[in-house]
Order: structure tokens, then sequence, then C-alpha cells
């Protein structure tokens, strides 16, 4: 005699792929946040390159885990490097703004990747995008011009960082959709890490400055906690249904704010506010409508 029935069993799968996601969106924005506290004091490529060195510890945990060397085994050896360099642009952009703004401003931004995924995928995948979506589009791009206020002082370059972060993300995710399905979460992980490390290790020796203890300390714990954040991710989606999970990434936001109001005292306006609920709906929206007819992939390495 069974305990549980077969709908308990999922609901039990949910609830802990809930609390893997909650965790994996809480150590991205600490990551985030350690990442604004360096304060510009280091370039976006040496970040990268100790995140990618130091997300190697846990990574190894994963490898052995998942069966280990073979584990690695890939059918698109392109794909990586492809996926890795768009990947390599979105954090370039992202740590170049973090500096520069408030921590739930920046964040916020990014939450227009689903939106750029779904325009994306008619012209690239040849997807059918049905006049829903691309209302709940439409209604995205307007919360973004909310956000940017084109002619107020507010609207600076920098402020294009976050959204050029968000439309290389969504690129990748392109890519993810069309030849990641025969990848494992392993692979995809361990060769996006690889092409961030290579590729900023050739800037190196233009950018390099040495980082004291403290800021060595940080360095480590942007690797190491993105790297957890990585398994967390994976076994979330790996044990939930992802229409279920997609929607918490968008927590993230409730992290922010209040990360950036205990350290920094940052209080985001009523326009910014505004503006990051109408995209975060319409990005809801669209995952929701996608769920229905689709896998959706899970972001497994940033």
């Amino acid at each position: 005699m069974t305990l549980f029935s077969v709908a308990d069993q999922k609901v039990t799968k949910n609830a802990e792929g809930t609390l893997f996601i909650l965790c994996a969106i809480a150590l991205y924005a600490v990551v985030d946040a350690l990442v604004k506290w360096l304060d510009g004091r280091y370039s976006p490529f040496e970040i990268i390159f100790f995140r990618s060195l130091f997300a190697f510890g846990p990574l190894a945990y994963m490898i052995v885990r998942n069966g280990g060397l073979p584990s690695l085994k890939t059918h698109h050896s392109t794909f990586h490097l492809v996926r890795g360099l768009l990947g390599f642009v979105a954090m370039v952009s992202f740590f170049i703004a973090l500096p520069r703004m408030a921590l739930a401003d920046a964040i916020g931004i990014t939450y227009a990747a689903p939106l750029f995924i779904t325009m994306l995928s008619y012209p690239l995948l040849k997807e059918r995008v049905g006049p829903r979506r691309w209302t709940a589009i439409a209604i995205g791009l307007i919360g973004i011009t909310i956000i940017f206020r084109p002619g107020t002082g507010l609207f600076q370059w920098i402020s294009l960082g976050p959204l050029l972060s968000a439309f290389a993300y969504a690129l990748t995710m392109i890519l993810v959709r069309k030849y990641g399905r025969r990848e494992s979460a392993t692979a995809m992980a361990f060769y996006f890490t690889v092409v961030t490390l290579v590729t900023s290790s050739f800037f190196l020796p233009f950018v390099w400055v040495t980082p004291t203890s403290s800021d060595l300390l940080a360095l480590a714990l942007i690797g190491g906690f993105a790297g957890f954040a990585s398994i967390s991710m994976t076994h979330a989606f790996r044990v939930a249904q992802p229409s279920v999970l997609a929607p918490f990434e968008y927590i993230g936001i409730v992290f922010a704010i209040a990360i950036g109001y205990f350290v920094w005292s940052e209080i985001p306006d009523f326009w910014m506010i505004g503006g990051i609920f109408i995209i975060i709906s319409s990005g809801i929206y669209v995952i929701i409508r996608e769920a229905k007819g689709r896998f959706i992939l899970p972001q497994i390495d940033q």
C-alpha cells in the first residue's frame, strides 16, 4: 500500500524544486551584489575570469555526481563555443553597468529576456508566435520604456548594459532550444565556464589589477556561489515541472531590492517599480503561454 498518490509525489517534487530554485535565485542575487560591491575596482574581464575559475570547484562536484567525464560528452562543440561567447557578452554588459546602477534596477531590466526569446523564436526558429504573446511583448517593451524614460536625465547609455545582457542571454537560450536538447546540463555548464574562462584570460594582460585579500575573497565567493547556484538550478528543473518553476525566477527582484536597501540604501522610485512590474507580468504571461506548447529550458550557467 502506497502512502502517497502520484499527484502527491508530483506536488512534493514541485515543492522540492521550488526550494532549490529559490536557493539558486538568492545565490545569484548575492553574486550580483558582490560584483556591485567591488565598485568598478576591477575590469569586468577580470571579474569574469575569477568567477569562472572559482566556479570549477562546485562544477567538479556536479560532474562527479552526474557520472564523471562521460557526462561531458557533447554532440555540438560549436554550439558550446557560440553559447559561451554570447554568455560572455551578456556578463560583460551586465558587470559594466552594475557598479553604476541600483541593484534592483539592473536586475529588473534583465527580466526582458523572456520577451526577447519569444521575439527571436519566430525569425530564428520559425516558431509560431500568436497575437496574445505579441501583445504581451508589446506591453513589456512599454515597461522598458517607462524604466528608461527617454528624454530625461535617467536615460543614460549605461542603462543599456542590462538590456544588451538580456538580449545576449536570449540568443543563448535560442541556441539551447535548437541544439541543446541532446546535451546534458553538466556539459552545458562545464563548457560555458571553460569558454568564459579562456575568453576572459585573453584580456587579463591589459586590465589586470592585483586583488586585495578581501577582494580576492569576494571574487572567490562570486565564483563559488555562481557554481552552487548552477547546481541548485539544475536540480530544481530536473525534479519539478518547468512551468511551475519558471515564474519563480522573478523572485530575484525581491532579493535585489532587499540587498540594495540594506547595503546601499537604494529605494526604487515609482517609475522603476512600475516598469519592472510591467516587464515581469508580461514575462510571466509569455512563460505560461509557452509552457502549454513546449518544455521550458532552464538557465543553468549564470
